[in-house]
């Protein structure tokens, strides 16, 4: 057994995150398929592969893609928006 920090978010506050820094909606709910009382971990360490950024920056001009949370958060940790480290999010509606 062992201890960890995360930092905790609710899913509405990541879309505004995202959308609040990106000047484009996101609906986590939908990028994610996550459903309702779910908790999704993302370890954000601020890096992000070539592959990876090619689709941020395709996401970022048209929209499309999905499964892209993790992504968005590497970025924006980054760019020093968010602070590296274990993310929980949670989806309760």
């Amino acid at each position: 057994m062992k201890e960890e920090t995360f930092y905790v978010m609710d899913y509405d506050e990541v879309d505004s995150l995202i959308e609040q820094h990106y000047g484009r909606g996101y609906e986590f709910l939908a990028k994610e398929e996550a459903s309702n009382d779910s908790t999704h971990r993302f370890n954000v360490n601020g890096r992000l592969s070539e592959w990876d950024q090619r689709d941020v920056d395709k996401w970022v001009q048209t929209g499309s893609g999905s499964y892209l949370t993790s992504r968005l958060l590497n970025d924006l940790a980054n760019k020093g928006v968010i602070p590296t480290g274990n993310y929980l999010i949670e989806v309760c509606w």
